[in-house]
């Protein structure tokens, strides 16, 4: 649950307890969603799309990132629709990202486009 005031995210007791009893053993505790996540960037290392893309689909990322249809691209770079809606779901599946705001969310994070 998110707090609509502040945006903090609500600990549940079971995790406040496990926290606490992980802080007096001097370890670190992350509640199960974050873990997965840092498990899987463990595991898939460097997740940035300038580490997950090759030139061409970096080239594509970006423009879908501005916001740019299958065949806007796909007039700008010279291919068939069809190739650019292969590539773009290749992208999305390499980055695990399935909506238009999350890539283009991403972009700016890495600094590939201007917010």
């Amino acid at each position: 649950m998110q707090c609509p005031h502040c945006g903090a995210l609500a600990a549940y007791p079971a995790d406040l307890a496990a926290a606490v009893r992980q802080a007096k053993a001097g370890k670190l505790y992350f509640p199960p969603r974050i873990a997965e996540r840092l498990a899987s960037i463990a595991v898939r290392g460097d997740v940035s799309p300038q580490s997950q893309l090759d030139e061409r689909g970096l080239e594509i990322f970006k423009l879908m990132a501005e916001g740019l249809t299958n065949g806007e691209i796909a007039g700008k770079r010279k291919l068939s629709t069809k190739t650019i809606s292969n590539t773009s779901q290749s992208i999305k599946e390499k980055l695990g990202v399935e909506r238009q705001a999350h890539i283009t969310k991403l972009a700016v994070k890495h600094g590939l486009i201007q917010p």
